[in-house]
């Protein structure tokens, strides 16, 4: 026999799906349903290998991948685990068949945990099929009204879940049954389509009225499309059952043992397992479907760190005006402009509630300054900046921003102070990736933001000789960042649709500069360097609520979490050529971060008039 079963395959091509989702995400992974979740309770009293699942056996069924995916496993009720389903399950009363009821495996859930759910679990509620066949079979005439009814007591159980305590959980509506090998060929008027479209709109309709926390599964629109574009899903077979005319918790490879086989390779390249069952493949990209549906929010999040990484590459060109480290004495009236383009990269490491990143930075800044009098001096400097990050599989977040900035500057002898506002406005471009089999797909969208800051610092400046100066400044930095919500491309099954959020920042800097002392003029070669130390105040993560373009169900995930604190370092030079030029390049690095690696370089020129 074949259990224990060998997942490594399936997981890794789960696990890849949806990089953003780690290990110990979820306590849990808790199922209820019928023979589209069961991973071994009928098999167990019918004598079969354990853990035999209703699908080309030994594959495991979405609910075993989805455990995988957070590293942790999922055995059978029967056996002590968190997979409450049995095979033959219905909602409703119309079944006649002797396992426990839908209702009945979350009574038996909540009786063993003290009448609450898991909150840390991701739970799984997927049924009504037995309920459609038994109307089809028992009491065709009221079919349509039966089948409502089943859905709307599956919806309440749902609801139920939820005032249990349950904040996650995965409802997946049903197939297309009149597609189904066993139905197909008496589907002929479409009536069992619609009779499943019927269940749908009415788990639809009390989805609605679920809390924040439902996470939607078009599984309808989903095997559809790998019904009508088999070769692209690495799918040869979607009309035939591979284990016909057996049960497929009874069907195995040739050689396996079980009672029935199946043909080589059938798991891999057939859609349906039996009469009415989804293959291996199937429950592998519907696992994905639904890890990347889970990770959706999180990628999304991460367009709200955009704008704060342009301001990054926008206050470092201020911060040379503030100390005036690129400029020398200057008569009041006198004007100057300066231009930098700085080009950085970003790289995020996976965590909790975030993929891993690969990123990288332009930014153009240009300004001008004048000096207002002996002791103060504004400006304005304008930036556009584009910010690209890499996920992997192809996704990608690309943002598009322009950013304005008021400033002036006081000083008196070695003291300074200095003060900026700034707003701007971004576009974004955010394309998901899924694995389906051999191939990926992609669902993307566009949106808009709006970007404010006011940053205030000041400092000391002590000269060490005639040729350098140096002391320490602290400065605040406020950022509020907005992103619109917005409604992914096209029509598919998996297209998500995901409300505005707002990411805050106010980031604390200590730190110690040294600057090469200001002559007449823009004439020499001037050094500088800055340390600091910053903290970051507003490190709560931004929270993104999503749901699916095609059925109701709402859900929030907490995005990317900021460090606390770090070090930053800049370092660079302006080496003047005349009494009116200079040319200006430096270094900025981030350190002492353990998930954030973020460094740049920078090359400006600046005029005197």
């Amino acid at each position: 026999m074949l259990r224990p079963r060998s997942l490594s395959a399936a997981i890794a091509a789960a696990v890849l799906a949806a990089p953003g989702l780690h290990a110990q995400e979820f306590d849990a992974v808790v199922s209820f349903g019928d023979s589209l979740s069961d991973v071994g309770n009928i098999a167990a009293v019918q004598g079969l290998p354990p853990g035999s699942s209703f699908t080309t056996n030994p594959d495991p069924v979405h609910a075993e991948l989805l455990a995988e995916a957070f590293g942790l496993s999922q055995a059978p009720s029967l056996a002590g685990g968190s997979n409450y389903a049995w095979g033959g399950a219905c909602v409703t009363a119309l079944c006649l068949n002797q396992v426990p009821s839908v209702p009945g495996q979350i009574d038996a859930y909540l009786a063993a945990n003290g009448g609450q759910a898991q909150a840390g679990a991701l739970h799984t509620v997927w049924g009504g099929a037995n309920d459609v066949f038994a109307t089809l079979a028992l009491d065709p005439a009221n079919a349509v009204a039966n089948t409502q009814a089943a859905a709307a007591a599956l919806g309440g159980q749902v609801l139920r879940l939820q005032q249990a305590g349950a904040e996650m959980i995965v409802v997946y509506n049903l197939p297309d049954l009149g597609a189904t090998p066993q139905f197909a060929a008496l589907n002929g008027d479409g009536a069992i389509t619609q009779v499943a479209t019927f269940y749908n709109a009415s788990l639809d309709g009390v989805l609605a009225q679920a809390g924040e926390g439902i996470v939607p599964i078009d599984t309808f629109g989903l095997i559809r499309e790998l019904a009508a574009d088999p070769a692209r899903y690495g799918l040869s077979n979607v009309t035939d059952a591979a284990c016909a005319p057996a049960n497929a918790v009874a069907c195995g490879p040739e050689g396996s043992g079980y009672p029935a086989t199946y043909p080589e390779g059938a798991g891999d390249t057939y859609l349906f397992a039996d009469g009415v069952h989804p293959s291996g493949a199937a429950h592998r990209m519907l696992a994905n479907v639904v890890l990347a549906t889970l990770a959706a929010p999180q990628q999304v999040a991460l367009a709200g760190e955009a704008p704060l990484r342009v301001y990054d590459d926008h206050s470092r060109v201020l911060a040379t005006r503030f100390t005036g480290a690129m400029g020398g004495l200057r008569a009041p009236g006198t004007v100057e402009s300066f231009a930098s383009v700085a080009g950085g990269r970003w790289d995020l490491d996976a965590g909790v509630g975030n993929p891993e990143l690969d990123g990288r930075s332009t930014t153009l800044t240009v300004g001008a300054q004048m000096q207002a009098g002996e002791a103060v001096a504004v400006g304005v400097a304008a930036s556009l900046a584009r910010v690209d990050a890499d996920f992997a599989h192809g996704a990608s977040n690309e943002s598009r921003e322009a950013l304005l900035s008021l400033y002036g500057v006081w000083n008196r002898g070695g003291l300074w102070a200095a003060g900026a506002l700034s707003g701007g406005k971004a576009d974004h471009e955010i394309e998901r990736a899924i694995v389906m089999g051999p191939s990926i797909r992609h669902d993307s969208g566009d949106t808009q933001g709006a970007h404010r800051a006011f940053e205030a610092s000041a400092g000391y400046l002590f000269d060490v000789g005639a040729a350098l100066r140096t002391g320490p400044f602290v400065s605040l930095t406020w950022q509020q960042v907005d992103v619109d919500g917005y409604r992914e491309d096209g029509t598919s099954a998996t297209a998500l649709v995901f409300d505005g959020y707002e990411r805050e920042s106010s980031v604390g800097r200590l730190g110690w500069e040294l600057t090469g002392a200001a002559r007449a003029g823009l004439q020499g070669f001037r050094p500088y360097a800055r340390v600091a130390y910053a903290r970051e105040n507003e490190d709560d993560a931004a929270r993104v609520v999503a749901g699916s373009k095609s059925m109701n169900g709402r859900f929030g995930r907490d995005g990317y979490r900021p460090a606390e604190d770090w070090w930053s370092a800049d370092v660079g030079f302006s080496w003047g050529w005349s009494g009116t030029a200079s040319l200006f390049a430096g270094y900025s690095g981030r350190f002492g971060d353990d998930n954030e690696d973020r460094d740049g370089l920078n090359l400006g020129v600046n005029l005197a008039f």
